[in-house]
C-alpha cells in the first residue's frame, strides 16, 4: 500500500476538516493507501512547515486539509525536503482561493475523490527572501486585512468579512511610489496597491480571466493599482478589478517571471494572506514548476 502523509488544521474556517476527517480517511485506505495524520500543535511549537519538512519525504504523497494558508504552509515544508512528494489539497478555508484556480471541489468528500481520481500536474511558486508562496504576494490596500480579520468574522461572513474589514482601513490608505523592474522593462508611479500573483482569484474578490492565466507558464501577473485622483479614478478602479477587464489607465497589469519593487520608505507585504514582512527593496522569481499538485482535470 502506498503512504499517504494527511495534514489536518482543525483551526481553519469552520472547522470543516474535523467531522469530514473520517470519510476522509476512509476514502484513502479503499483506495489503497495508509494514512498517517498531523495536525499543527501551538503548544509545543510544533508547526505544519516543520512536521513536512521532517516527514514528508517518507511519504508517497502529501494531502493537506485547510485554507489557504495550510496549503503555503505545506507548500514551504515539501521545499525544504530531499525528495518532494505530490501534494493534494482540500480546502475547508474561508476563502479557498488557491481551491477556485485549481477548481477544485469544495466539499471535503469530493475533494478527497478528486485527489484519488486526480494526477500530479506541475505548478509554479513564488519565492522572495527565503520564502515561498502559492498564490500571492501584495503590498497596499487591503493587504493586512486578510490577516487582521478575526476568524468568526471570516467564518460568519466569509469573503464579505474581508470588505467589512477593509472599509475600516480606507483612511489609512496612502500611495507609496514604487520603481517595479520586470522582464520587460520598468514602469514608476505611485501605487495604493501591489501584487505579483499565479492564481485566478485573490480573497474571493479580485477576478483574473482563467484563459489569462497559466498556473505552470513560468510567469506571474503583476497587477498594480495606481493612486486614484478623482472619483471617476475610483470608479475605473473598482470596475477593473470587479470585472477583471483592466481597460482603464489606472490599473496595470504585467506577466513576468520575476519582478523587483523598490520604495522610498519600507513597506508591509502580506504571502499567501498571512503577514510578509517589511521591505524597502524586494526581489521575487517565479520558481518554474517547482511543486506537484493532485488535481482531476475538469
Amino acid at each position: 500500500m502506498k503512504k499517504l502523509m494527511l495534514i489536518a488544521n482543525p483551526h481553519s474556517g469552520k472547522g470543516h476538516a474535523k467531522p469530514a476527517l473520517f470519510d476522509v480517511i476512509s476514502l484513502f485506505n479503499n483506495a489503497g493507501y495508509t494514512v498517517t495524520v498531523f495536525t499543527p500543535d501551538k503548544d509545543t511549537g510544533r508547526s505544519i512547515q516543520s512536521t513536512v519538512r521532517e516527514f514528508a519525504s517518507d511519504y508517497d504523497a502529501v494531502v493537506c486539509m485547510g485554507g489557504d494558508g495550510t496549503l503555503s504552509d505545506t507548500a514551504n515544508g515539501l521545499m525544504e525536503c530531499s525528495v518532494i512528494p505530490p501534494v493534494g489539497y482540500i480546502p475547508t478555508g474561508s476563502t479557498n482561493d488557491m481551491a477556485s484556480s485549481l477548481t477544485l471541489p469544495k466539499s471535503p468528500v469530493a475533494a478527497a475523490k478528486s485527489i484519488i481520481d486526480g494526477a500530479p500536474v506541475p505548478f509554479d511558486m513564488g519565492y522572495y527572501d527565503g520564502k515561498y508562496f502559492t498564490y500571492i504576494a501584495a503590498f497596499g490596500a487591503f493587504t493586512s486585512v486578510s490577516y487582521m480579520t478575526p476568524q468568526k468574522l471570516k467564518n460568519t461572513f466569509g469573503h464579505l468579512a474581508y470588505i467589512f474589514e477593509g472599509i475600516g482601513h480606507l483612511p489609512s490608505i496612502k500611495p507609496v511610489h514604487t520603481v517595479v523592474e520586470y522582464d520587460d522593462g520598468t514602469i514608476e508611479g505611485n501605487f495604493v496597491f501591489g501584487c505579483v500573483a499565479n492564481s485566478t482569484s485573490v480573497a474571493g474578490l479580485v477576478k483574473l480571466d482563467p484563459t489569462m492565466v497559466s498556473l505552470s507558464d513560468g510567469l506571474f501577473e503583476i497587477i498594480l493599482v495606481k493612486e486614484p485622483l478623482s472619483l471617476s479614478d475610483m470608479g475605473n478602479i473598482l470596475n477593473d478589478i470587479i470585472y477583471g477587464s483592466f481597460e482603464s489607465d489606472n490599473v496595470v497589469l504585467l506577466h513576468s517571471s520575476k519582478v523587483k519593487f523598490t520604495f522610498d520608505t519600507p513597506v508591509p507585504w502580506t504571502r499567501d494572506g498571512e503577514s510578509g514582512g517589511t521591505y524597502s527593496e524586494i526581489s521575487i522569481e517565479n520558481k518554474h514548476k517547482a511543486l506537484n499538485i493532485i488535481r482531476q482535470e475538469a
